[in-house]
């Protein structure tokens, strides 16, 4: 007996980068929380069609620009002690 896929009641699945699957991969901007117990006070975004990271505050204001994530990271890591 095969088992039927479950309803999503009108909602779409979100792969775990927060896309539907459905726009191009050119297309998706990546963000990454910093905490995944809480609301991140810093957001760390990867730039579309670019290597630059972006640390936004709460207020999505620009902190600063980073090449890489774990740069990104550090960021936050000194600007949350």
């Amino acid at each position: 007996m095969k088992k039927q896929p479950a309803a999503n009641n009108g909602k779409s699945q979100l792969d775990s980068l927060g896309s539907t699957g459905l726009e191009p991969p050119c297309l998706m901007t990546r963000r990454i929380p910093t905490s995944a117990t809480a609301k991140p006070a810093y957001t760390i975004i990867m730039q579309k069609h670019s290597r630059w990271w972006e640390v936004r505050d709460p207020h999505n204001e620009l902190v600063c620009l980073t090449v890489s994530r774990k740069g990104a990271r550090e960021v936050v890591r000194r600007l949350a002690a």
